[in-house]
């Protein structure tokens, strides 16, 4: 057993170099060693795998690191599990190239998976942090649509309204860079239109922090795809959510909804059914420009903001048509007060577009 943080350095740094024995006995310090141990030894295994690419990662993985880690981001200690989910992420992002790295992947994914669906919120949060980590580092549209074709999506979308806000914010995280990286794959697409319900419910029926998150969903979801994305997501009768959640107490949630309704509107303001909707939304957020309450009304503004730099000049002139202008310029009479940035930002855009 290592007796000393110097010992596991030096098996880290033989591991790095290629040494078989080095990295077998790293392993069995992730299966055998206490928490401690355990988890430096998958801080070590992560930063070899990082340092190295693929060749490093697929030896990593012969060396039945993978099985390893999956055990050790069950157990109960939060930082050295916390280490092996970065691990996992890394072999998996770092490898997926490889053949014999593709048929590991395809199964520890699905144990990824099967993780967030389990009942222990506390290992799915740790789980989405592999996903997140395998996305990331993969970086490619082939790691994103790997990922979100193991069933992941689902799984992660029912982690983001988790009592476990930890655990939820990773599943948010992972959910986001699935669908930045991958939207443009056509299984992925058809994947994320598969949970568009499951997040406008949550908009509509869930306590705010939850609501917040689903709604950064959508944003991701929406700017990632475009004007196709955005009519369908518009479909669905979110905006009306949006624009309530706009309003409520969360500023964090608050935010996410301005931006969310700004992606929707900006960006899928071509098509027919959208401009009858967008036309019916920006009277709302008006509404929301001419109402007492600042912080509210700075969330409209900024929403208002993210439609006109991400539209044409047919919807700067809709804006116009709505009021905003005079609107906006009214919250400028509210000197110093947090909603007046956002209105000096929006009526640039407008006069600027």
């Amino acid at each position: 057993m290592v007796r000393t943080s110097g010992e596991l350095e030096r098996l880290a740094r033989r591991g790095a170099n290629g040494d078989v024995a080095a990295l077998d006995a790293l392993v069995g310090f992730i299966r055998g060693g206490g928490s401690r141990v355990a988890g430096s030894a998958a801080r070590d295994l992560h930063a070899i795998v990082e340092s190295g690419g693929r060749e490093v990662a697929a030896r990593v993985a012969v060396a039945g690191a993978l099985d390893a880690l999956m055990g050790l981001i069950s157990r109960g200690d939060s930082e050295a599990a916390s280490c092996a989910a970065s691990a996992v992420g890394a072999i998996l992002g770092s490898g997926c190239g490889e053949m014999e790295m593709q048929v590991a992947a395809a199964d520890m994914l699905n144990k990824l998976v099967g993780m967030i669906r389990g009942g222990d919120s506390s290992a799915a949060g740790r789980a989405a942090k592999a996903l997140h980590t395998v996305v990331m580092i993969g970086g490619s549209r082939e790691a994103a649509a790997r990922v979100a074709g193991a069933g992941a999506l689902d799984a992660l979308i029912g982690l983001i309204s988790s009592r476990n806000s930890k655990a939820a914010f990773c599943a948010l995280k992972a959910v986001v860079c699935i669908t930045e990286c991958g939207c443009g794959e056509m299984d992925v697409r058809v994947a994320a239109a598969g949970e568009l319900n499951k997040l406008v419910g949550m908009i509509r029926g869930s306590d705010s922090s939850v609501a917040g998150r689903a709604a950064r969903c959508l944003h991701a979801i929406v700017k990632s795809g475009g004007s196709e994305v955005a009519a369908r997501v518009a479909d669905t009768g979110v905006l009306d959510a949006l624009i309530l959640l706009i309003s409520c107490r969360d500023s964090e949630a608050a935010s996410c909804a301005a931006s969310a309704v700004g992606a929707i509107m900006g960006s899928g303001c071509g098509e027919m059914e959208m401009q009858v909707a967008a036309a019916d939304m920006l009277n709302k957020l008006v509404g929301l420009l001419r109402g007492r309450d600042s912080y509210t009304a700075g969330r409209a503004a900024k929403g208002l903001c993210t439609i006109v730099t991400g539209c044409g000049d047919e919807m700067v002139a809709q804006v116009r048509k709505a009021g905003a202008v005079e609107a906006l310029q009214g919250i400028l009479r509210r000197p110093g007060s947090w909603a007046a940035s956002w209105a000096s930002v929006a009526l640039r855009a407008i006069n600027t577009s």
